[in-house]
């Protein structure tokens, strides 16, 4: 371990759908029907060798896919890296099929390159401090919105005060 005290990271969830951040009105979802299952003596086991069933990012506006059979957990859960970790442990503790049949570790590791990818976009206009240069400051932030990455919908209420 290094000297450094932890600092629990935000994170940053953006909706497969319209690509803006998911916050209180959405959830990450997987479709249980869509596990490959197997009835061996008794126990139900999980085919690992089928395809590997997708968590998706949604608002609750975006999903018109719902089912009744998808598992469903809150995006407010994950706030930080420690919330992702917690959510990590209760899955493997509770939902374990889920982690065997699906791609968990790459939903972790779409949410950490999204943060990250937001955190370096922060910092490229952290010079730009002040009201005379808030117009270029939003230029820059919301520029790389308009070119497809759709990753700059909060941080900027930080600018009005």
């Amino acid at each position: 371990m290094s000297a450094k005290t932890y600092q629990a990271r935000v994170l940053l969830l953006r909706c497969d759908i319209c690509q803006k951040r998911v916050g209180r009105n959405g959830y990450l979802k997987v479709d249980r029907a869509a596990l490959s299952v197997q009835s061996v003596n008794g126990w139900d086991i999980v085919d690992v060798t089928g395809e590997r069933i997708y968590w998706k990012i949604l608002h609750e506006a975006c999903d018109k896919d719902r089912r009744r059979t998808d598992f469903m957990m809150r995006a407010d859960q994950f706030s930080t890296t420690g919330d992702l970790l917690e959510a990590t442990a209760w899955l493997l503790r509770n939902q374990p099929e889920l982690m065997v049949g699906s791609n968990w570790h790459g939903l972790i590791q779409r949410v950490l390159y999204d943060t990250r990818e937001f955190a370096d976009l922060l910092k490229q206009t952290a010079h730009l401090r002040g009201v005379e240069n808030r117009d270029e400051r939003n230029r820059l932030r919301y520029a790389e919105k308009i070119n497809g990455a759709a990753v700059i919908t909060a941080v900027l209420d930080r600018d009005k005060k």
